[in-house]
């Protein structure tokens, strides 16, 4: 079930910012844009994990299952994103280093959705778990953007996914909080705390 967290994450953050990897994809050879976003989404996966552990040695399970509130609250009242005109210019170092450019922008762009998600999704879990999640993200993030090149010659589809990602992303944010409210035990102290 954590893998299926994941995926439906990563895909509606990436849809989230469909433009902005198209957009790079024209700049910037579309292996070298798969290969960079995976690296950051992989390098998020393992950071949100470490974090996972980290809080777990310092409070109960069912706590660190409270940061899966952060997106539920973070659907519910996340304001809606100003519809980009032009696509943003790369970072300076795309001169010399277009991967540099790519890691830098994702980071920029994703680092914040993916952490708030992938944290309590990834608290608890096991270092094999860990390395299939690594293996799930990196993969999915390459063959998503890949995908994502061919709508570049279709801007109607593109328009299309654009004008729904908000939705799939709302309830990618709704399930993953839900999910970890009740893994953790965060949903049975709760009950325990308004029953006593």
């Amino acid at each position: 079930m954590r893998f299926v967290m994941l995926a439906l994450a990563l895909i509606s953050v990436n849809l989230e910012f469909l433009f902005t990897w198209l957009a790079l994809m024209q700049r910037v050879a579309p292996k070298t844009v798969a290969f960079g976003a995976g690296l950051v989404s992989a390098g998020l996966v393992s950071l949100a994990w470490a974090l996972g552990q980290g809080l777990e040695l310092i409070l109960p399970a069912w706590v660190v299952g409270g940061s899966g509130l952060v997106p539920l609250v973070w659907a519910l009242h996340a304001p809606q994103p100003a519809p980009v005109s032009a696509p943003a210019p790369l970072p300076t170092v795309a001169a010399t280093s277009p991967l540099a450019a790519v890691i830098a922008t994702a980071l920029v762009l994703t680092a914040r959705c993916q952490l708030t998600l992938f944290l309590p999704v990834m608290a608890g879990v096991s270092a094999w778990t860990l390395l299939g999640a690594v293996g799930l993200v990196g993969g999915l993030t390459v063959g998503l953007l890949y995908s994502l090149q061919g709508l570049a010659r279709h801007p109607a589809l593109a328009a299309t996914i654009t004008a729904r990602a908000k939705a799939s992303a709302t309830t990618c944010y709704v399930l993953a909080g839900a999910f970890v409210a009740v893994d953790t035990g965060l949903v049975d102290q709760l009950v325990k705390v308004v029953s006593a």
